[in-house]
């Protein structure tokens, strides 16, 4: 992967020298030929220089998660080495592939279990993909929809019994080594949400874990001695994976980081700032902390250009979240999903439980009001 860790550090020395940037890598960027969806690489700005103290905010949605998945999809170039395709409808499958996405420098897709959405199938076409993966056993994604993407590429279904197991699958078959692992709970999504853009940065895959219990299971562990895991960054308090476990990985001679705060939006501040600097961070992406959707398919475009992806409170912009674009300064800000994910509000840099300033001089997201 040296190659893509080569071209991911060309991206951010462009982005800061203010070039134009699409949003994407040169492995990233929107097709010449047509797409399912229209390009959205014609609304991407140029960045603005080093002194411009707010970010260009650039909002990628579409009509449903479905679409959104192909507005991201757009930015990249045929010939991907691959394509994970995940439902749409849960997220553990999804933020389990995240990872392994951005590990392949590939793309994410959503579908339904039965069918897949208008687009998908042109889309995977055209990227033309030398292998597809599906993240998720039948229930999640059906026969026929694995019958369907398989007449276009070589597949291979990635599952096990449970999310757990799943997860497992996917970093068995992606990852050879990894000096890192990232364990979040698979029993809500806000914390491996955020730590995906930290994974694609640090090269790390995301396993889920059921952090409720005392121990990780026996095949987690496995699987990182598989890896020759040395590292493992735990995302989320104690009430999302238990201190017990914590100790147990201490207890393995683990090197064991916790990045947990009091609530989802201080542990996605905690992760992100632990991995990523001013001068790392031409481009962050904001998320919905409330609702996973929209912000799937670019949790594995946030890991793919090693960008940091912070959540907000749907109405108005977490406190965590400007602390976090006031400390990393992100050149360009995308925001997934529509209005109903992310307000205006909250693009604007209207920040939870701080009163509007009297005069009219504009709120800058993450930055401070002169």
């Amino acid at each position: 992967m040296k190659s893509s860790r080569a071209l991911r550090l060309s991206i951010a020395c462009a982005a800061a020298a203010g070039l134009t940037l699409s949003l994407a890598s040169a492995a990233t960027a929107a097709p010449a030929d047509p797409s399912p969806t229209p390009s959205p690489s014609a609304s991407v700005p140029e960045l603005p220089g080093p002194a411009t103290p707010d970010p260009v905010k650039v909002r990628i949605s579409g009509g449903d998660r479905y679409e959104t998945a192909l507005k991201v999809s757009a930015y990249q170039k045929p010939g991907v080495k691959a394509v994970f395709l995940a439902s749409g409808q849960d997220f553990p499958d999804a933020l389990s592939a995240s990872a392994a996405a951005a590990k392949l420098d590939a793309p994410l897709l959503l579908t339904r279990a039965n069918a897949l959405p208008k687009g998908v199938l042109d889309e995977i076409k055209r990227l033309a993909p030398e292998k597809i993966y599906v993240v998720g056993g039948s229930g999640s994604i059906g026969g026929a929809v694995y019958e369907e993407v398989s007449a276009v590429a070589p597949t291979q279904r990635l599952s096990g019994a449970t999310r757990y197991e799943t997860t497992l699958a996917v970093a068995d078959a992606v990852f050879d080594t990894a000096e890192t692992a990232i364990l979040a709970t698979g029993r809500t999504f806000p914390d491996a949400l955020s730590a995906s853009g930290a994974a694609g940065r640090l090269g790390a895959p995301v396993i889920l874990i059921d952090g409720t219990q005392s121990a990780v299971s026996e095949a987690a562990l496995e699987t990182l001695e598989e890896l020759e895991v040395t590292k493992v960054a735990v995302a989320g308090g104690d009430g999302s994976v238990s201190n017990a476990i914590v100790g147990q990985l201490n207890g393995l001679s683990y090197t064991v980081a916790r990045h947990g705060g009091t609530n989802r939006y201080e542990t996605s501040q905690k992760i992100n700032e632990a991995y990523f600097t001013e001068a790392s961070t031409p481009i962050a992406f904001l998320a919905s902390g409330e609702d996973f959707p929209d912000a799937l398919a670019g949790s594995a475009w946030a890991g793919r250009i090693d960008a940091p992806l912070t959540i907000t409170e749907t109405a108005c912009l977490s406190k965590a979240a400007d602390a976090t674009f006031d400390t990393l300064k992100p050149g360009v800000l995308a925001i997934l999903g529509g209005t109903g994910s992310v307000s205006k509000d909250a693009e604007d840099g209207k920040v939870c439980g701080v009163p509007a300033p009297d005069n009219d001089t504009p709120q800058g997201t993450g930055g401070t009001t002169p």
